[in-house]
């Protein structure tokens, strides 16, 4: 069964939500790192 319209677009926004709270931790994680101790995947 393929979802309705709109299930789809509340299925759309919760994934954008969910992403928009993954980049915020990561970027808090990454600020909250002393630069010194970064590891070559952040540069």
């Amino acid at each position: 069964m393929t979802p309705l319209p709109n299930q789809k677009r509340a299925m759309m926004e919760q994934l954008k939500t969910l992403t928009v709270q993954i980049e915020h931790q990561i970027a808090t994680i990454t600020l909250n790192r002393p630069n010194k101790k970064m590891p070559s995947a952040f540069r």
